[in-house]
């Protein structure tokens, strides 16, 4: 399979629904909506929904209805762009080439927009007519404790708390697992949920999932050291200059790439029970695994 061509389409049908969600209105909210469509467009590689639908795909159902929770998902993921750009979180100044959202406007409105992005996805996923209910509160449940205490704020907190300090390895997984890999393992789960995957599928692909996230973050934080500014779309050597806690700040460069290895070949072999339609979920490892921005 051609996986660029795959994921072109998976994110065209992502970007359309997204607009069609983030219509701007007009008004007194106006800054509030036209931001909020400035934090999200244009995207990335929408890896997060696409993954949604891969995984829907993976165990026998149609992508389509994995959408919603993928743009749930990626609503999310934006979410939490903003607030961690923020003076108060990294400070930093470009985000996917552009100026961050703080950048724009004030950072008092920078964190509403964060917040009203956390909060839109949960009117996504429970305004669908599609689906029964109990698959429904099932996508809501995976939503919330990706996001909360044990989720991206829990990890978030951490990472916060670590900055300058002597950590273990132990503590930088944790950190990476909350505030990285758990939306990505929400973002598998709710596309083999809509689906209706069975028990089994959602165990391999909850383990595919976090290796898969870990392994995204670890290569994130190589390219920090390692990348080029123009490539990334951010900042290089931020985490460096905030003395954040990283792969390479607490095991070395050269062991952050042997770690990433070692998830790259976890996530493939959690997939072993699958078929051919889990390909694109296989070749997605190693997209995450070579990329350079």
């Amino acid at each position: 399979m051609d996986l660029f061509a795959f994921l072109e389409q998976k994110k065209n049908i992502i970007n359309t629904a997204l607009e069609e969600i983030l219509e701007k209105t007009s008004g007194p909210n106006w800054t509030l909506t036209s931001t909020m469509h400035y934090a999200v467009f244009p995207g990335g590689k929408r890896i997060r929904p696409v993954l949604a639908m891969a995984a829907a795909e993976a165990v026998g159902g149609d992508a389509a209805v994995a959408i919603k929770a993928g743009c749930a998902v990626e609503l999310v993921h934006c979410s939490s762009l903003v607030h961690d750009d923020l003076p108060s979180m990294d400070d930093d100044d470009l985000r996917r080439g552009k100026p961050t959202v703080h950048k724009i406007v004030s950072e008092g409105v920078a964190i509403l927009v964060g917040d009203a992005l956390m909060v839109l996805p949960l009117e996504i996923i429970t305004e669908t007519n599609e689906l029964p209910a109990e698959v429904i509160l099932s996508l809501v449940k995976e939503l919330a404790k990706a996001i909360g205490r044990h989720g991206i704020i829990g990890g978030q907190t951490a990472d916060l708390e670590s900055e300058g300090q002597e950590i273990t390895e132990e503590t930088l997984r944790y950190i990476h697992q909350h505030k990285t890999a758990d939306l990505i393992v929400a973002a598998v789960r709710m596309g083999a949920i809509s689906a209706r995957g069975s028990q089994q599928q959602l165990a391999s692909l909850t383990t595919y999932g976090n290796s898969l996230g870990l392994l995204f973050q670890v290569i994130d934080d190589i390219l920090d050291v390692t990348g080029d500014t123009s490539k990334l779309g951010k900042t290089v050597g931020s985490d460096e200059g905030l003395k954040k806690a990283t792969f390479p700040a607490v095991v070395g460069l050269e062991r952050s790439r042997e770690i990433a290895e070692t998830l790259a070949e976890e996530a493939r072999s959690s997939l072993a029970s699958f078929d051919e339609k889990a390909d694109p979920l296989r070749k997605i490892v190693e997209l995450v695994r070579d990329r350079n921005s």
